[in-house]
């Protein structure tokens, strides 16, 4: 096992470079679908800000593609 990963029995490996931090902002409404903050990859600290989810999804897909 890679000294950057964690086993974990539920889910398997856990690699850091899998690893990101979300904040979501103060005007993040969840149940309305309105959400916004700023997303980090903890290995590489790329990092974004994000004004839908789909921004930050399109983040996590492309950092996880590289």
């Amino acid at each position: 096992m890679s000294e950057n990963a964690i086993q974990n029995p539920a889910t398997g490996l856990l690699p850091s470079g899998r690893a990101f931090v979300v904040q979501f902002s103060s005007q993040t409404d969840v149940p309305q679908q309105q959400i916004s903050g700023r997303v980090e990859q903890i290995v590489t600290g790329r990092a974004i800000h994000f004004q839908n989810l789909q921004q930050l999804l399109a983040f996590i897909e492309d950092t996880l593609r590289h």
